[in-house]
């Protein structure tokens, strides 16, 4: 589906009227008989016949471009766009009773879809955007207010259950968008982590470690002050315990004059 998303977009962006070409079939000139319908020659065509005309075979070129060679001979016959394109849709799409197998299965899921225990909401929104887009493809939609309740009856986890209910008493369902639902939830979400780790005790490594950075932190504010009352006290602690210096002169003199005038006997 991915390929005929692309390519019908490219056709339309390139020229419009190509995609009703590919889709409806190519222009045919033809002129009015009284009572029936007779189809031109190419001598009779005017030149805005054969600018219309050529816009079929720009169509099949533009849907050339846009296979592979193995997926060439499966459509290398057909005359027209309208032909390539349907036979690329059988190819790929099946037949209408491959479609509305594939329909029934994806109607199943969206009916029993549900939000996983461990999933997030992106992860939810994600899954569930998945199956609309494909049942988009095969031509099934579901209406925006429906897909808006559908998601808020999903959530069935007890703490999403307050801003559920918030949502269907405060908005309107019938204008609000998936995006706008998908922006609340997701606000939400973030918000119920945050109140979980604030409940949930650090371990004590971890403790240790706040505790730590908080008190180097402490100290890097005020640093100076720290810095210059060590100082102060190791000039004190130095006065302190400095040693006294001992002239060896001062005492020899001492000893010695007192060893003079002790008497001999």
């Amino acid at each position: 589906m991915y390929w005929k998303n692309v390519m019908q977009t490219f056709i339309k962006i390139e020229d419009y009227e190509l995609w009703n070409i590919v889709t409806k079939g190519p222009y045919v000139p033809k002129t009015m008989v009284v009572g029936e319908t007779v189809v031109k020659t190419e001598n009779q065509y005017t030149q805005e016949g054969f600018a219309k005309l050529s816009k079929n075979y720009k169509a099949m070129h533009i849907l050339y471009c846009g296979l592979y060679a193995n997926e060439y001979n499966r459509i290398c016959v057909c005359e027209s766009a309208k032909e390539i394109w349907d036979k690329l849709l059988v190819t790929y799409g099946g037949t209408s009773q491959v479609r509305e197998t594939k329909i029934n299965m994806l109607i199943h899921q969206y009916e029993l879809f549900k939000m996983q225990p461990n999933e997030t909401m992106k992860e939810m929104f994600t899954r569930f955007t998945d199956i609309t887009n494909n049942l988009k493809s095969l031509d099934k939609t579901y209406t925006n207010e429906e897909m808006i309740r559908k998601i808020l009856r999903c959530l069935s986890k007890n703490k999403l259950v307050p801003k559920v209910t918030v949502i269907e008493e405060a908005q309107n369902l019938k204008k609000l968008a998936l995006d706008d639902l998908l922006r609340k939830l997701l606000t939400y979400e973030i918000h119920l982590k945050e109140d979980k780790e604030k409940e949930t005790p650090p371990k004590k490594g971890v403790a240790f470690k706040m505790i730590r950075e908080e008190h180097y932190s402490s100290e890097d504010e005020s640093s100076e002050d720290v810095e210059d009352f060590m100082t102060m006290i190791a000039r004190g602690l130095k006065k302190i315990f400095k040693p006294k210096k001992i002239d060896p002169k001062k005492f020899y003199r001492k000893g010695f004059s007192s060893k003079k005038n002790d008497k001999i006997f």
